[in-house]
C-alpha cells in the first residue's frame, strides 16, 4: 500500500483487536488492514475533509516510509475488484495499491 505521508497525522501503538482508537480525546473508528491473528499493531490516524472524517488504519507494524519522485510512480491497469482500491500502481518491480479512502470511510460510516 502507499499511502502520502501528509495525509497520516500521527501513528499509535494499539491493540488490534478493537473499534475505536483514542487520538486528542476522539474516539476514531478502525479500519483494520493487519492480520486477524496479531493482537498488537500500529494505529495510523488518516486525515479526513474535516475532522469528522479521521479514522485509523490499522496495521501489523509501522510502515516503511520512502522518499520517491511522482516520475517514478507507473499505474498499472490491472483489474481491481476491491472498491476499497484506488488504484494499482508500479515502482520498479514492486506493485503497490492506492487506498479508496472515501470508499473506506463509507464502510465506516463517516
Amino acid at each position: 500500500m502507499l499511502l502520502p505521508q501528509n495525509i497520516v497525522l500521527s501513528a499509535l501503538d494499539s491493540d488490534t483487536q478493537v473499534k475505536t482508537v483514542e487520538w486528542h480525546d476522539l474516539h476514531l473508528p478502525v479500519y483494520a488492514i493487519s492480520r486477524p491473528d496479531q493482537m498488537e499493531g500500529v494505529a495510523l490516524v488518516i486525515e479526513g475533509d474535516d475532522a469528522s472524517q479521521r479514522f485509523a488504519l490499522m496495521c501489523n507494524e509501522m510502515p516503511k516510509s520512502i522518499r520517491l519522485r511522482i516520475s517514478e510512480i507507473v499505474d498499472d491497469e490491472s483489474p481491481v475488484n476491491d472498491p476499497t482500491i484506488f488504484q494499482l500502481v508500479r515502482m520498479g518491480d514492486e506493485t503497490y495499491h492506492v487506498p479508496n479512502l472515501n470508499k473506506i470511510q463509507t464502510s465506516l460510516g463517516l
